[in-house]
């Protein structure tokens, strides 16, 4: 029983560690050092997986004893999210003599375009139907995302680690369930199963990035515009209010007429000011009302923050970045709201950053549809960040 207690001790420590209210569902820089989402690349990738869609046909490896049956068969349950279609499971394999202890089903979906989520996205809304319990999500880059789950209803916790990519309109999902008391023969061969997977031919066009809109901020003297990028079906919304000094476009999810999902690209001037981690605080408190004043107006709310968080990427190319999510108890409201707010501040002491606001349901699986969709937004916002930072660091360098 040792092996049990030690994978639930690992998983509901990740799971304290990465709070629903707090999940951001982008990359991050901690793939590596999270053990219960590791990834091997080394091992023969002898099986191949076909499809009827090219784009999702991938070698990989799979262990001797794994026997290998196609299925086709329609998965259930998860309509009301509305973030794919055509769930269907395409493969199933595990060791005859040990299918208690492991078994990998290989799926695809099909992209709703008004939906659109990171890979780790999509990750938590399968993880969280086929498993009550949250174990956490790690986006390994905003196509290729994991989520772990389970549930212990039968009195041995039975484990789903979910992982996505996403191939142009196209999801290829693995769901790897097994017994968390063999999770120490179990555990490195998902990872090699995962860390080997190859696709076989690189996807010549992508309908969703295709589709995305443009747009861009001016920036103060001396800088470039910072350009970025938002789901097609959003739409660009008027300000009536904003935090001093600041200056920001908005955008609302013109798909959901709740208007319950939004995104903000801001930035304020170059400041004297030492740069303080209260400073950015401050900042992203007054920006998180102000999305809710003018996303959410006429209603009374109460802002808490939850986490901060920061990333590796950014550094030697910013002073300094925080991710700030913040809860908001909407008052005469059936749900509250989660808003992440993400800061970078340049080497000339520029604030620049983007922000997103979704609805935090309880039990409604359109409503967590509609917030991991946010989620995408502020995913491009931070690949656009890292971009933009990038190109002014080389520029300015001699």
């Amino acid at each position: 029983m040792r092996a049990i207690r030690n994978l639930t001790a690992t998983l509901l420590l990740g799971a304290a560690l990465a709070c629903p209210v707090a999940a951001m569902s982008a990359g991050t820089d901690t793939a590596a050092a999270d053990p219960k989402f590791a990834l091997v690349d080394q091992g023969p990738a002898a099986t191949e997986f076909a499809f009827d869609a090219a784009a999702l046909d991938f070698v990989t490896a799979t262990p001797e004893a794994f026997r290998w049956m196609t299925s086709d068969t329609p998965a259930e349950g998860f309509a009301e999210f509305g973030l794919f279609t055509d769930l269907t499971r395409r493969w199933i394999g595990y060791d005859p003599m040990n299918r208690d202890r492991l078994e990998i089903s290989v799926l695809t979906a099909r992209v709703v375009p008004d939906r659109v989520a990171t890979g780790s996205g999509y990750a938590q809304a399968l993880a969280s139907g086929w498993g009550r319990h949250d174990f956490g999500a790690l986006g390994h880059d905003i196509d290729f995302g994991e989520a772990i789950g389970g549930n212990d209803d039968s009195g041995a916790m039975i484990v789903n680690r979910v992982a996505v990519f996403r191939r142009g309109d196209l999801l290829l999902i693995v769901r790897a369930k097994f017994d968390a008391d063999h999770f120490d023969t179990a555990g490195p061969v998902i990872a090699r199963f995962l860390g080997t997977l190859a696709f076989k031919d690189r996807l010549a066009r992508d309908p969703v990035r295709a589709a995305e809109q443009t747009a861009s901020l001016p920036m103060p003297a001396g800088l470039p515009p910072f350009a970025y990028r938002t789901p097609a079906n959003w739409r660009r919304l008027d300000l009536a209010q904003i935090t001093p000094g600041a200056h920001a476009d908005l955008w609302y999810d013109a798909a959901d007429p709740a208007r319950n999902a939004g995104f903000m690209a801001f930035r304020f001037a170059p400041s004297d000011k030492p740069v303080t981690p209260q400073r950015m605080a401050d900042a992203a408190g007054g920006l998180a009302q102000a999305m809710l004043l003018n996303l959410i107006p006429d209603t009374e709310f109460t802002l808490e923050p939850q986490t901060r968080n920061a990333f590796a990427q950014f550094d030697g190319i910013t002073q300094a970045n925080g991710l700030f999510v913040f809860l908001a108890r909407l008052q005469g409201k059936a749900v509250d709201a989660k808003i992440s707010v993400l800061e970078t501040v340049g080497k000339d002491g520029a604030l620049l950053g983007v922000a997103s606001l979704g609805p935090l349901p309880d039990h409604t699986q359109a409503l967590w549809g509609s917030l991991i969709h946010s989620d995408f937004a502020l995913a491009l916002g931070l690949d656009a960040l890292t971009s933009y930072w990038k190109e002014v660091t080389a520029h300015d360098q001699p």
